[in-house]
């Protein structure tokens, strides 16, 4: 939860939201529910079995 706390105040206002519409004032609001909310989220997300799983290819570096 303190890593949540510290993320949401480094946001920048007043900036352009990205694919996910939620602007930073939004996430800086509610300084108790929002990191309980998005903790809640992540672990879902995160807890996924497909991304588990991943495939390492090994790219030629160009000279």
């Amino acid at each position: 939860m303190q890593e949540i706390r510290q993320a949401t105040k480094k946001l920048k206002n007043e900036k352009a939201p990205v694919i996910d519409r939620i602007q930073a004032e939004l996430l800086k609001a509610e300084e108790q529910i929002t990191p309980t909310v998005l903790a809640s989220i992540l672990r879902k997300v995160t807890a996924h079995e497909d991304w588990k799983v991943g495939l390492i290819v090994k790219l030629p570096k160009k000279r």
